[in-house]
Protein backbone atom coordinates (compact mmCIF):
# COMPACT_ATOMS: atom_id res chain seq x y z
CA UNK A 1 0.00 0.00 0.00
CA UNK A 2 1.40 3.36 -0.81
CA UNK A 3 2.70 3.17 -4.11
CA UNK A 4 0.11 4.72 -6.17
CA UNK A 5 1.50 7.20 -8.49
CA UNK A 6 -0.49 10.70 -8.00
CA UNK A 7 0.27 14.05 -9.67
CA UNK A 8 2.30 16.68 -7.62
CA UNK A 9 0.05 19.40 -6.01
CA UNK A 10 2.01 22.88 -6.29
CA UNK A 11 1.78 24.82 -3.42
CA UNK A 12 0.38 28.34 -3.42
CA UNK A 13 2.77 31.24 -2.69
CA UNK A 14 3.46 31.56 1.00
CA UNK A 15 1.15 34.06 3.00
CA UNK A 16 2.15 35.27 5.91
CA UNK A 17 -1.70 34.76 7.45
CA UNK A 18 -1.24 31.52 8.93
CA UNK A 19 -4.28 29.22 8.71
CA UNK A 20 -6.70 29.16 11.96
CA UNK A 21 -8.08 26.78 13.98
CA UNK A 22 -12.07 27.92 12.23
CA UNK A 23 -10.41 27.78 8.76
CA UNK A 24 -9.22 24.01 9.34
CA UNK A 25 -12.56 23.26 11.03
CA UNK A 26 -14.67 24.20 8.15
CA UNK A 27 -12.40 22.43 5.48
CA UNK A 28 -12.72 19.27 7.54
CA UNK A 29 -16.76 20.04 7.40
CA UNK A 30 -17.12 20.54 3.22
CA UNK A 31 -14.80 17.39 3.88
CA UNK A 32 -17.83 15.79 5.59
CA UNK A 33 -20.25 17.65 3.51
CA UNK A 34 -18.86 15.82 0.55
CA UNK A 35 -19.06 12.15 1.96
CA UNK A 36 -22.75 13.09 2.47
CA UNK A 37 -23.61 13.90 -1.10
CA UNK A 38 -21.31 10.94 -2.26
CA UNK A 39 -23.55 8.56 0.24
CA UNK A 40 -25.11 5.94 -1.44
CA UNK A 41 -28.24 4.64 0.52
CA UNK A 42 -27.75 0.52 1.09
CA UNK A 43 -30.03 -1.74 3.11
CA UNK A 44 -29.66 -1.08 5.66
CA UNK A 45 -27.33 2.21 5.60
CA UNK A 46 -25.51 4.04 3.98
CA UNK A 47 -21.64 3.53 1.99
CA UNK A 48 -19.84 4.64 -0.59
CA UNK A 49 -17.77 3.45 -3.93
CA UNK A 50 -14.45 4.19 -3.63
CA UNK A 51 -10.71 2.94 -5.73
CA UNK A 52 -9.13 -0.15 -4.21
CA UNK A 53 -6.23 -1.92 -4.90
CA UNK A 54 -6.48 -5.36 -5.55
CA UNK A 55 -2.79 -7.18 -5.96
CA UNK A 56 -2.56 -9.74 -8.46
CA UNK A 57 0.42 -12.54 -8.63
CA UNK A 58 0.87 -11.77 -12.46
CA UNK A 59 -0.36 -8.41 -13.07
CA UNK A 60 0.52 -6.22 -10.21
CA UNK A 61 -1.47 -3.97 -8.26
CA UNK A 62 -5.01 -3.47 -9.64
CA UNK A 63 -7.12 -0.62 -9.07
CA UNK A 64 -11.05 -1.44 -8.98
CA UNK A 65 -14.06 0.53 -8.12
CA UNK A 66 -15.99 -1.24 -5.09
CA UNK A 67 -18.32 -0.59 -2.37
CA UNK A 68 -16.56 0.23 1.27
CA UNK A 69 -15.07 -2.59 3.00
CA UNK A 70 -15.08 -3.72 6.82
CA UNK A 71 -11.40 -2.29 7.28
CA UNK A 72 -10.28 1.19 8.57
CA UNK A 73 -7.54 1.73 5.60
CA UNK A 74 -9.87 2.34 3.09
CA UNK A 75 -13.59 1.00 4.14
CA UNK A 76 -16.39 1.82 6.37
CA UNK A 77 -14.65 2.11 9.77
CA UNK A 78 -12.67 4.91 8.38
CA UNK A 79 -15.45 7.07 7.12
CA UNK A 80 -17.35 6.22 10.57
CA UNK A 81 -14.27 7.14 12.85
CA UNK A 82 -14.30 10.63 10.58
CA UNK A 83 -18.02 11.29 10.53
CA UNK A 84 -17.78 10.46 14.25
CA UNK A 85 -15.05 13.09 15.57
CA UNK A 86 -16.65 15.48 13.27
CA UNK A 87 -19.71 15.54 14.68
CA UNK A 88 -18.53 15.21 18.40
CA UNK A 89 -16.08 18.68 17.73
CA UNK A 90 -18.39 20.46 15.38
CA UNK A 91 -21.50 19.38 17.36
CA UNK A 92 -23.51 19.33 14.01
CA UNK A 93 -25.54 16.26 14.15
CA UNK A 94 -26.31 15.23 10.77
CA UNK A 95 -22.46 14.02 10.89
CA UNK A 96 -23.23 11.77 13.48
CA UNK A 97 -26.67 10.46 11.75
CA UNK A 98 -24.43 9.67 8.85
CA UNK A 99 -22.35 8.12 10.93
CA UNK A 100 -24.59 5.57 12.58
CA UNK A 101 -26.49 4.81 9.24
CA UNK A 102 -22.49 4.15 7.84
CA UNK A 103 -22.45 1.59 11.19
CA UNK A 104 -26.00 -0.03 9.82
CA UNK A 105 -24.11 -1.00 6.67
CA UNK A 106 -21.07 -2.12 8.85
CA UNK A 107 -23.19 -4.27 10.79
CA UNK A 108 -24.52 -5.97 8.36
CA UNK A 109 -21.35 -6.26 6.12
CA UNK A 110 -19.78 -8.26 10.01
CA UNK A 111 -22.88 -10.58 10.14
CA UNK A 112 -22.65 -11.66 6.75
CA UNK A 113 -18.79 -11.97 6.79
CA UNK A 114 -19.06 -14.18 10.20
CA UNK A 115 -18.75 -17.22 7.72
CA UNK A 116 -15.37 -15.97 6.07
CA UNK A 117 -13.69 -15.16 9.50
CA UNK A 118 -11.19 -18.17 8.97
CA UNK A 119 -9.60 -16.38 6.21
CA UNK A 120 -9.39 -12.55 7.60
CA UNK A 121 -6.74 -10.92 8.48
CA UNK A 122 -6.25 -9.58 12.14
CA UNK A 123 -4.12 -6.55 11.58
CA UNK A 124 -5.20 -3.09 12.45
CA UNK A 125 -6.19 -1.18 8.82
CA UNK A 126 -6.76 -4.18 7.36
CA UNK A 127 -8.12 -6.81 9.73
CA UNK A 128 -10.59 -7.32 12.80
CA UNK A 129 -8.35 -5.20 14.22
CA UNK A 130 -9.63 -2.32 12.65
CA UNK A 131 -12.96 -3.09 14.30
CA UNK A 132 -11.34 -3.35 17.61
CA UNK A 133 -9.87 0.25 17.11
CA UNK A 134 -13.38 1.88 15.52
CA UNK A 135 -15.33 0.20 18.40
CA UNK A 136 -13.11 1.71 21.10
CA UNK A 137 -13.14 4.78 19.58
CA UNK A 138 -17.04 5.01 19.41
CA UNK A 139 -17.18 3.79 22.88
CA UNK A 140 -15.97 6.74 23.93
CA UNK A 141 -17.06 9.31 21.39
CA UNK A 142 -20.95 7.78 22.02
CA UNK A 143 -20.98 6.66 25.51
CA UNK A 144 -21.78 3.65 27.27
CA UNK A 145 -20.75 -0.23 27.27
CA UNK A 146 -22.24 -1.82 24.13
CA UNK A 147 -19.21 -0.67 21.85
CA UNK A 148 -16.93 -2.29 24.49
CA UNK A 149 -18.49 -5.28 24.56
CA UNK A 150 -18.52 -5.45 21.04
CA UNK A 151 -14.76 -4.95 20.74
CA UNK A 152 -14.01 -8.18 23.48
CA UNK A 153 -16.34 -10.23 21.54
CA UNK A 154 -13.92 -9.34 18.81
CA UNK A 155 -11.05 -10.42 20.70
CA UNK A 156 -12.84 -13.75 21.05
CA UNK A 157 -12.93 -14.33 17.23
CA UNK A 158 -9.11 -13.23 16.24
CA UNK A 159 -7.61 -15.43 18.61
CA UNK A 160 -7.95 -18.68 16.90
CA UNK A 161 -6.89 -16.64 13.42
CA UNK A 162 -3.44 -15.14 15.09
CA UNK A 163 -1.56 -18.88 13.79
CA UNK A 164 -2.18 -18.29 10.35
CA UNK A 165 -1.08 -14.63 10.31
CA UNK A 166 1.41 -14.32 7.52
CA UNK A 167 1.16 -10.75 7.35
CA UNK A 168 2.81 -9.72 10.90
CA UNK A 169 2.46 -5.96 10.32
CA UNK A 170 0.74 -2.91 11.48
CA UNK A 171 -1.57 -2.85 8.13
CA UNK A 172 -2.92 -6.91 8.39
CA UNK A 173 -1.29 -8.45 10.78
CA UNK A 174 -0.23 -9.67 14.40
CA UNK A 175 1.78 -5.72 15.08
CA UNK A 176 -1.52 -4.02 13.94
CA UNK A 177 -3.57 -6.51 16.20
CA UNK A 178 -1.51 -6.06 19.19
CA UNK A 179 -2.16 -1.95 18.95
CA UNK A 180 -5.83 -2.26 18.58
CA UNK A 181 -6.25 -4.72 21.60
CA UNK A 182 -3.91 -2.36 23.53
CA UNK A 183 -6.21 0.26 22.71
CA UNK A 184 -9.15 -1.87 24.08
CA UNK A 185 -7.27 -2.78 26.84
CA UNK A 186 -6.38 0.57 28.25
CA UNK A 187 -9.85 1.31 28.39
CA UNK A 188 -11.24 -1.84 29.48
CA UNK A 189 -8.44 -3.96 31.33
CA UNK A 190 -9.30 -7.44 30.60
CA UNK A 191 -7.00 -10.08 31.44
CA UNK A 192 -8.28 -12.28 28.08
CA UNK A 193 -7.01 -8.82 25.76
CA UNK A 194 -3.62 -9.01 26.94
CA UNK A 195 -3.72 -12.67 27.13
CA UNK A 196 -4.38 -12.60 23.36
CA UNK A 197 -2.03 -9.38 22.73
CA UNK A 198 0.45 -11.76 24.13
CA UNK A 199 -0.27 -14.50 21.73
CA UNK A 200 0.09 -11.77 18.92
CA UNK A 201 3.67 -11.30 20.11
CA UNK A 202 4.08 -14.64 20.57
CA UNK A 203 3.20 -15.51 17.24
CA UNK A 204 5.92 -12.31 16.37
CA UNK A 205 8.56 -13.47 17.87
CA UNK A 206 8.43 -17.20 16.37
CA UNK A 207 8.29 -15.89 12.74
CA UNK A 208 11.22 -13.65 13.51
CA UNK A 209 13.92 -13.87 10.87
CA UNK A 210 17.89 -12.58 12.30
CA UNK A 211 19.07 -10.26 10.04
CA UNK A 212 21.99 -7.76 9.90
CA UNK A 213 22.41 -8.43 13.87
CA UNK A 214 18.75 -8.16 14.64
CA UNK A 215 15.52 -8.76 13.73
CA UNK A 216 13.61 -8.62 10.79
CA UNK A 217 10.05 -9.78 9.26
CA UNK A 218 9.25 -11.10 5.62
CA UNK A 219 5.98 -9.21 5.45
CA UNK A 220 5.47 -8.70 1.45
CA UNK A 221 7.21 -12.01 0.37
CA UNK A 222 9.63 -14.30 1.00
CA UNK A 223 12.90 -12.54 2.03
CA UNK A 224 12.02 -9.36 1.88
CA UNK A 225 11.76 -7.72 5.05
CA UNK A 226 10.83 -3.49 5.03
CA UNK A 227 12.07 -0.86 7.82
CA UNK A 228 9.27 1.05 7.75
CA UNK A 229 5.89 1.67 9.89
CA UNK A 230 2.89 -0.04 7.64
CA UNK A 231 4.70 -3.19 6.69
CA UNK A 232 7.78 -3.68 8.63
CA UNK A 233 10.42 -3.04 11.39
CA UNK A 234 9.69 0.37 12.90
CA UNK A 235 5.60 -0.22 13.13
CA UNK A 236 6.42 -3.82 14.74
CA UNK A 237 8.72 -2.63 17.12
CA UNK A 238 6.61 -0.20 18.32
CA UNK A 239 3.68 -2.70 19.07
CA UNK A 240 6.72 -4.75 20.77
CA UNK A 241 7.19 -1.88 23.20
CA UNK A 242 3.73 -1.15 23.80
CA UNK A 243 2.96 -4.96 24.54
CA UNK A 244 6.32 -5.52 26.80
CA UNK A 245 4.82 -2.45 28.84
CA UNK A 246 1.43 -3.69 29.33
CA UNK A 247 2.35 -7.00 29.87
CA UNK A 248 5.32 -6.41 31.43
CA UNK A 249 7.43 -9.20 29.91
CA UNK A 250 10.95 -7.69 29.04
CA UNK A 251 10.99 -10.31 26.37
CA UNK A 252 9.15 -8.47 23.89
CA UNK A 253 11.14 -5.01 24.75
CA UNK A 254 14.54 -7.05 23.72
CA UNK A 255 12.42 -8.30 20.21
CA UNK A 256 11.74 -4.77 19.61
CA UNK A 257 15.62 -3.27 20.22
CA UNK A 258 16.05 -5.84 18.09
CA UNK A 259 13.97 -4.85 15.14
CA UNK A 260 15.44 -1.01 15.74
CA UNK A 261 18.86 -2.81 15.14
CA UNK A 262 18.54 -4.39 11.82
CA UNK A 263 16.56 -1.41 10.57
CA UNK A 264 19.60 0.56 11.70
CA UNK A 265 21.63 -1.57 9.00
CA UNK A 266 19.46 -0.18 6.11
CA UNK A 267 20.18 4.04 7.33
CA UNK A 268 21.99 5.69 4.61
CA UNK A 269 24.45 8.45 6.00
CA UNK A 270 24.55 9.95 2.54
CA UNK A 271 20.34 9.78 1.85
CA UNK A 272 19.99 10.68 5.34
CA UNK A 273 17.15 8.10 5.27
CA UNK A 274 16.78 4.58 5.54
CA UNK A 275 16.21 1.77 2.30
CA UNK A 276 13.21 0.65 2.60
CA UNK A 277 14.34 -2.96 1.99
CA UNK A 278 17.72 -5.09 2.74
CA UNK A 279 17.68 -5.89 -1.35
CA UNK A 280 20.52 -4.53 -2.90
CA UNK A 281 17.96 -3.94 -6.01
CA UNK A 282 15.38 -2.47 -4.53
CA UNK A 283 17.68 0.96 -3.14
CA UNK A 284 14.78 3.54 -2.65
CA UNK A 285 14.69 5.67 0.30
CA UNK A 286 11.44 7.27 0.21
CA UNK A 287 9.42 9.89 2.70
CA UNK A 288 5.69 8.45 3.17
CA UNK A 289 4.24 7.31 6.40
CA UNK A 290 3.84 4.17 4.88
CA UNK A 291 7.17 3.25 3.44
CA UNK A 292 10.46 5.56 4.43
CA UNK A 293 11.45 8.42 7.07
CA UNK A 294 8.35 9.99 7.65
CA UNK A 295 6.82 6.79 8.73
CA UNK A 296 9.97 5.84 11.13
CA UNK A 297 10.37 8.96 12.97
CA UNK A 298 6.61 8.55 14.20
CA UNK A 299 7.70 4.98 15.11
CA UNK A 300 10.51 6.44 17.07
CA UNK A 301 8.60 9.55 18.56
CA UNK A 302 5.56 6.98 20.06
CA UNK A 303 8.84 4.81 21.05
CA UNK A 304 9.94 7.75 23.18
CA UNK A 305 7.81 6.50 26.92
CA UNK A 306 9.67 3.03 26.21
CA UNK A 307 13.35 3.54 24.95
CA UNK A 308 14.48 7.02 24.96
CA UNK A 309 17.95 7.20 24.52
CA UNK A 310 20.35 9.60 22.32
CA UNK A 311 20.34 7.70 19.28
CA UNK A 312 16.74 7.41 19.08
CA UNK A 313 16.27 11.36 19.21
CA UNK A 314 19.09 11.60 17.14
CA UNK A 315 16.93 9.33 14.63
CA UNK A 316 13.77 11.26 15.13
CA UNK A 317 15.50 14.56 14.22
CA UNK A 318 17.28 12.79 10.90
CA UNK A 319 13.45 11.39 10.43
CA UNK A 320 12.28 14.87 10.76
CA UNK A 321 14.88 16.62 8.62
CA UNK A 322 14.17 14.39 5.77
CA UNK A 323 10.65 14.52 6.14
CA UNK A 324 10.79 18.73 6.22
CA UNK A 325 13.51 18.06 3.07
CA UNK A 326 11.36 16.40 0.48
CA UNK A 327 8.09 15.25 2.82
CA UNK A 328 5.17 17.61 0.87
CA UNK A 329 4.14 18.98 -2.58
CA UNK A 330 2.21 15.64 -3.40
CA UNK A 331 -1.22 14.54 -2.54
CA UNK A 332 -2.42 15.20 0.31
CA UNK A 333 -3.70 11.99 1.56
CA UNK A 334 -2.88 9.97 5.06
CA UNK A 335 -1.27 6.52 3.70
CA UNK A 336 1.78 8.61 1.18
CA UNK A 337 0.77 12.10 1.26
CA UNK A 338 1.15 15.46 2.68
CA UNK A 339 -1.09 15.30 5.39
CA UNK A 340 0.29 11.85 6.42
CA UNK A 341 3.81 13.87 7.02
CA UNK A 342 2.52 16.12 8.85
CA UNK A 343 1.46 14.21 11.47
CA UNK A 344 4.87 13.26 12.50
CA UNK A 345 5.78 16.74 12.36
CA UNK A 346 2.68 17.73 14.58
CA UNK A 347 3.81 14.61 17.21
CA UNK A 348 7.09 16.24 16.88
CA UNK A 349 5.91 19.66 18.27
CA UNK A 350 3.98 17.80 21.12
CA UNK A 351 6.94 15.26 22.19
CA UNK A 352 9.96 17.29 22.07
CA UNK A 353 8.74 20.68 22.91
CA UNK A 354 10.54 22.52 20.12
CA UNK A 355 8.81 25.64 19.19
CA UNK A 356 10.29 25.09 15.68
CA UNK A 357 8.39 22.10 14.68
CA UNK A 358 5.05 23.58 15.82
CA UNK A 359 5.93 26.52 13.21
CA UNK A 360 6.71 24.39 10.33
CA UNK A 361 3.27 22.90 11.50
CA UNK A 362 1.03 26.17 11.31
CA UNK A 363 3.89 27.00 7.83
CA UNK A 364 2.77 23.76 5.98
CA UNK A 365 -1.08 23.42 6.81
CA UNK A 366 -1.34 26.81 5.92
CA UNK A 367 0.07 25.71 2.44
CA UNK A 368 -1.75 22.19 2.37
CA UNK A 369 -5.18 24.21 2.76
CA UNK A 370 -4.04 26.07 0.22
CA UNK A 371 -3.53 23.52 -2.16
CA UNK A 372 -6.68 22.13 -1.35
CA UNK A 373 -8.68 25.37 -2.04
CA UNK A 374 -6.68 26.17 -5.48
CA UNK A 375 -6.90 22.78 -6.69
CA UNK A 376 -9.16 20.90 -4.76
CA UNK A 377 -8.79 17.51 -2.92
CA UNK A 378 -5.99 15.20 -4.34
CA UNK A 379 -6.50 11.51 -2.91
CA UNK A 380 -3.51 8.90 -2.65
CA UNK A 381 -4.77 6.61 -5.68
CA UNK A 382 -3.86 7.24 -9.04
CA UNK A 383 -4.26 10.47 -10.86
CA UNK A 384 -5.60 11.58 -7.58
CA UNK A 385 -8.89 11.10 -8.26
CA UNK A 386 -11.98 11.26 -5.40
CA UNK A 387 -12.25 8.50 -3.21
CA UNK A 388 -13.65 8.20 0.45
CA UNK A 389 -11.35 6.06 2.32
CA UNK A 390 -9.42 7.24 5.63
CA UNK A 391 -5.86 6.47 4.47
CA UNK A 392 -6.49 7.09 0.75
CA UNK A 393 -9.16 9.83 0.61
CA UNK A 394 -11.35 12.26 1.66
CA UNK A 395 -11.96 10.53 5.18
CA UNK A 396 -8.42 10.81 6.01
CA UNK A 397 -8.12 14.22 4.73
CA UNK A 398 -10.90 15.22 6.55
CA UNK A 399 -9.75 13.52 9.75
CA UNK A 400 -6.22 15.47 9.70
CA UNK A 401 -7.51 18.73 8.91
CA UNK A 402 -9.78 18.32 12.11
CA UNK A 403 -6.72 17.17 14.00
CA UNK A 404 -5.08 19.53 13.16
CA UNK A 405 -7.80 21.96 14.18
CA UNK A 406 -8.10 20.31 17.48
CA UNK A 407 -5.13 17.74 18.03
CA UNK A 408 -6.19 17.62 22.11
CA UNK A 409 -9.09 16.27 21.38
CA UNK A 410 -8.75 14.47 17.98
CA UNK A 411 -5.97 11.31 18.82
CA UNK A 412 -3.43 10.70 16.04
CA UNK A 413 -5.11 7.47 13.93
CA UNK A 414 -1.60 7.07 12.54
CA UNK A 415 0.13 6.26 15.32
CA UNK A 416 -3.09 4.08 16.43
CA UNK A 417 -3.61 6.81 19.54
CA UNK A 418 -6.15 5.93 21.94
CA UNK A 419 -9.55 7.81 22.33
CA UNK A 420 -9.29 10.96 24.62
CA UNK A 421 -10.96 11.01 27.94
CA UNK A 422 -12.96 13.39 26.93
CA UNK A 423 -13.76 14.55 23.10
CA UNK A 424 -16.27 17.61 24.10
Amino acid sequence: MGDAHTPRVPFPPFSSSLVTREQLIQAATSVGTRLEALAIRSEPGMNWLGVDVMVDTQRGAIWQVKPGSATLYDGLPGIILFLSYLGKVTGVSRYLDLAHQALLALDCQIDRNKSFRVTQHIGAFSGLGSLVYLFSHLSTLQGGDAFLARAQQLVEEIEPLIEQDKQFDMIAGSAGCISSLLVLYQLAPSPRTLEVAIRCGEHLLANAHSLAGGLGWYTLRDSVAPAVFSHGAAGIALSLFQLAAASQQERFSQAAQAALTYERSLFSVEQGNWRRVLNPEEYDYPVTWCYGASGIGLARLACLPYLDNEQIRQEIHIALAATLKEGFGYNQSLCHGDLGNLETLLIAAQALGDPGYQEEVARLATLILGGIQEHGWVTGVPLGVETPGLMNGLAGIGYQLLRLADPAKVPSVLSLAPPFSEVM
